[in-house]
């Protein structure tokens, strides 16, 4: 079924999972520039009780065609995919409509996507303690507001963006 959302994220074009039975959104560390992780001491597991391996925490930009939208989550070299949780679906004003296959997010709507490979590593991930006030815990687990980090980069995938879709790509 369509459960995947085309994106750019850091000049590379990926199929992000939206899966609103996933506690925490997981982006893979080859998507994000070392520079744009901070330090973290959460632990994360998989639905199975798999521990995951955490590099740290991020805050990244995503465009879908014209729209960015900023993706707060854990890195890790242990997932093959971008995974945007339950909370990126509420912090986006998401609403997913299974029958046409869209996701619409604040009010845009996008058109998502079947899997494009079997691969995938990790799928459903849960936070390892309970947490109650989501910005708040947010803050406490590493997980800032988004702010733009690196402006001279996000004008270079703003270039690469711009000629890719005048060459048709």
């Amino acid at each position: 079924s369509r459960a995947y959302l085309r994106m750019r994220i850091n000049g590379h074009w990926v199929s992000c999972l939206v899966d609103s039975g996933c506690e925490l959104t997981l982006l893979p560390a080859r998507l994000v520039n070392p520079n744009q992780i901070e330090e973290t001491r959460m632990k994360v597991r998989a639905a199975n009780g798999t521990a995951i391996p955490v590099i740290g925490t991020t805050c990244v930009r995503g465009k879908i065609g014209s729209d960015k939208v900023n993706i707060r989550g854990i890195v890790s070299d242990q997932v093959a995919e971008p995974m945007l949780s339950i909370e990126w679906l509420k912090e986006h004003k998401a609403v997913w409509d299974f029958d046409e296959g869209t996701l619409r997010l604040r009010g845009r709507m996008h058109k998502l996507v079947a899997r494009e490979r079997e691969d995938a590593w990790v799928r459903r991930v849960l936070i390892e303690e309970d947490i109650d006030n989501h910005d708040r815990d947010f803050e406490r687990i590493g997980l800032r507001q988004c702010a733009s980090r690196d402006k001279a980069q996000e004008d270079e995938h703003e270039q690469q963006d711009r000629y890719a879709f005048s060459h048709g790509e």
